[in-house]
């Protein structure tokens, strides 16, 4: 029966003490946050046909800019994935943090190609699930996170890019790359305009 459980409804299983922190300190209402991990487990969930059960398939994640951990831990409580691997150009998440959380940890600059190589060496030829990019966010940094790691994504997996809406910041520019991403791909834009946040970009590859 392992792999074969009702669905998860997220919302009801609120508050989640790693999702609560992880709002308390980001620019993301619960309603968006709730919206991203309804997106992944509607990805990984479909009907069983031998047994009358929701099969939900753990999924492999792939964070890009982890920063101390505190977003990984919401994706091992609410998600439980298979693999779960944050890529952070910082020593800010410890090995300590990342064996707690049970994800593997990769230090160095996400468009560095030894980062990505050892991306690639996590995966073992498996494709992600779930791409989260929060990482740099000028232009070319999220450009370039973008051309490399989304083709990591299965087909009918999906990414995220956090701060989507978020303008009038030189440090901050996803909103740019947005555009040219919805130009080419089936796209949900989430933001609570109801209290301070930057939105996400669900990106459904």
């Amino acid at each position: 029966m392992d792999g074969y459980l009702a669905p998860v409804d997220l919302v009801g299983r609120l508050p989640v003490s790693a999702l609560e922190a992880w709002i308390e300190e980001h620019r993301l209402s619960r309603w968006e946050m709730c919206e991203v991990l309804h997106e992944v487990e509607r990805t990984q969930t479909w009907q069983s046909s031998v047994a009358p059960f929701t099969r939900y398939e753990r999924p492999i994640v792939l964070e890009i800019g982890c920063h101390v951990g505190g977003s990984l831990a919401v994706w091992r409580e609410c998600l439980n994935p298979r693999l779960l691997i944050g890529v952070q150009d910082t020593e800010e998440l410890t090995v300590e943090e990342a064996e707690r959380i049970g994800a593997e940890r990769v230090i160095g600059r996400s468009q560095d190609s030894q980062t990505y190589e050892s991306v690639i060496s996590l995966l073992e030829e498996n494709s992600v699930d779930f791409l989260y990019v929060d990482g740099d966010h000028t232009y070319e940094a999220v450009r370039d996170d973008w051309e490399m790691y989304s083709p990591l994504v299965r087909r009918g997996g999906i990414a995220v890019l956090h701060d989507a809406v978020l303008e009038g910041n030189h440090t901050v520019e996803v909103h740019e790359l947005w555009p040219e991403i919805r130009r080419d791909h089936r796209t949900k834009l989430l933001h609570d305009g109801t209290v301070p946040s930057t939105g996400a970009g669900v990106v459904f590859l």
